[in-house]
């Protein structure tokens, strides 16, 4: 399982890539998601990254069936 301070690291660093607003408190949803969900393997870190940027910012961040795509 990924450590739970990378997956914070991954958020923080895709929403700085993509420009989102307060990127390290959209790595700390991250990391408190990995710890509700547990996401077990690569794809499962990342979609539950995307998750959670979508939850917070729906306008911005849209779910696609492999990853999420930002506007």
């Amino acid at each position: 399982m990924t450590p739970f301070n990378t997956i914070r690291e991954i958020g923080t660093v895709t929403a700085q890539n993509h420009r989102l607003p307060s990127p390290e408190l959209l790595g700390f949803l991250c990391e408190r998601e990995a710890r509700k969900s547990r996401p077990k393997g690569h794809s499962a870190v990342l979609r539950c990254i995307a998750v959670t940027l979508h939850r917070v910012l729906p306008a911005r961040v849209h779910l696609t069936r492999d990853f999420f795509t930002v506007h």
